[in-house]
């Protein structure tokens, strides 16, 4: 493995930015995919399993690889501060949006499904996409104390690494039809957060390095997700604890080599065209932080006008939502604006 800078490095600005956009594609596929939860329970009378299993595939990228690099950079930036100045920094970056998101962009989303389900506006409250910046402020106070003496550098092994997920979502995780759980209420739910933390801690020992098997990597990702969801499905038919474990130990796979696959992909360019892109990074932060409600509100609005239109709907309500959180975030970040400080 070979060494990656990570100060300005447009490599991971890329990551990030392209990172920020899928998050808002998955979360227009959760209203037009065909599950009911409780944590998303908008949906569409024309939804289909293939966009759930749209769905289920970015979930097992997306955020494992968010954990993953906010634990990367969080080393980079603990060895360059204090304790002190570092706990400080990640309180102004992670504290101060979700305070203001919980406050504004919250209330505005729980709205819009207490529309749909025809509850109140308070029994829809919660954290929303939020949850992501309550369990980073939670690692930022934790990681110093509990991983500074630590050495997980093992994690990147090929075999080691794998193999420590699959052990770990075994013991840690309850995965509900093959997919990886969220934590929206105030109390962190254990299971989640013990596998999104072993995700963090990956990145936090990781050390900027990178391999170059990334294209094997992300094709045995893709392998072992297709065995994953073939386990699941015949956990649904088949009460087995065997299978059932079984599905639990592909998803850490899975995982693990998504996770250690793209990031090695994104690193690995050499094209500058491409690598240009990231100049944008800036609204990756915005992007994240401000689509929710349009991916809730724009799916209401054009349900009944656009009706069986399906890929219509998720056309325009993924343009839609990426542009006007786009042109909002703009609007709040110029260089010396609040978002453009907490980027």
């Amino acid at each position: 493995m070979k060494s990656l800078a990570l100060r300005n490095s447009p490599h991971i600005s890329l990551l990030k930015l392209v990172m920020a956009i899928a998050v808002v594609l998955a979360h227009v596929h959760c209203t037009y995919a065909s599950a009911v939860t409780e944590i998303w329970p908008l949906k569409d009378p024309f939804d289909t399993s293939a966009v759930l299993n749209a769905t289920i595939l970015l979930h097992y990228i997306l955020m494992p690889l968010f954990f993953f690099i906010s634990g990367l950079t969080a080393r980079n930036s603990f060895n360059k501060k204090t304790p002190e100045r570092f706990w400080k920094d990640g309180a102004t970056r992670l504290a101060v949006p979700l305070v203001l998101g919980l406050l504004i962009l919250e209330p505005w989303a729980a709205w819009g499904f207490s529309v749909q389900s025809g509850g109140n506006i308070l029994a829809s409250f919660n954290l929303g996409h939020l949850w992501y910046l309550y369990f980073l402020i939670l690692f930022y106070v934790l990681a110093p104390l509990v991983l500074k003496k630590v050495s997980t550098s093992f994690l990147a092994d090929p075999f080691k690494g794998p193999i420590t997920f699959a052990a770990a979502f075994l013991i840690f995780l309850n995965v509900k039809k093959g997919i990886i759980p969220t934590s929206q209420g105030a109390i962190p739910d254990l299971s989640a957060f013990l596998v999104y933390g072993l995700l963090f801690t990956y990145g936090w020992g990781f050390e900027g390095k990178k391999t170059s098997r990334d294209t094997t990597y992300v094709l045995l990702g893709l392998l072992s997700w297709v065995v994953t969801m073939i386990l699941f499905l015949n956990s649904d038919q088949n009460a087995s604890v065997v299978i059932q474990l079984a599905a639990s130990a592909f998803a850490g796979v899975t995982v693990w080599f998504f996770v250690t696959g793209f990031f090695s992909l994104f690193t690995s360019i050499k094209n500058k065209k491409i690598l240009a892109l990231s100049r944008f990074h800036r609204l990756s932060y915005p992007i994240y932080l401000l689509h929710f409600p349009f991916v809730i509100w724009i799916p209401i609005l054009i349900a009944e006008p656009l009706q069986g239109f399906l890929l219509t709907k998720i056309f325009i309500t993924f343009f839609a939502s990426l542009l006007f959180s786009v042109f909002l975030g703009k609007a709040l970040t110029p260089r010396s604006g609040l978002l453009s400080r907490l980027s």
